[in-house]
């Protein structure tokens, strides 16, 4: 009588874990095209210099801060300063402007590079929040 381990070895077969029947897959399933390549006249964009660098992000915020200082001080001097309501209001208007030269000069500039379309936005983000704060702050 041959005993159980008398047997060749079979290769140890990984467990399928989507084993949909033994021949194969269902033909209800459709299998996805290949995305065809679509051959354009432009070069190939360089994604790496579309990007921006941490050292870059921060020199923005380093001059964002400088920016609402030198607006402070300014108007601290010119006394249009003198109450919150009214340095929001400064803030709000000084924003308001540079976001808008900033836009127009954006129009013109074909291929900007990422950082300064983020400090675009950085622009507008802090027009809106002194806007905000210049509606909903008492005089």
């Amino acid at each position: 009588m041959p005993e159980p381990h008398d047997d060749p070895l079979q290769p140890v077969q990984p467990p399928d874990e989507c084993l949909l029947s033994p021949e194969g897959p269902p033909p209800d399933i459709e299998r996805p095209l290949p995305i065809p390549v679509i051959e354009s006249g432009d070069p190939p964009k360089d994604r790496v210099a579309d990007q921006f660098t941490l050292s870059e992000l921060l020199w923005l915020v380093a001059a964002m801060a400088v920016l609402m200082s030198v607006i402070r001080g300014i108007a601290r001097w010119m006394t249009i300063g003198d109450s919150p309501a009214a340095l929001a209001a400064t803030y709000a208007t000084v924003f308001g402007f540079a976001a808008l030269a900033s836009m127009i000069v954006l129009a013109w500039i074909p291929e900007a590079r990422r950082i300064v379309t983020v400090g675009l936005w950085a622009l507008l983000g802090l027009y809106i929040v002194t806007a905000v704060a210049t509606v909903l702050m008492p005089k």
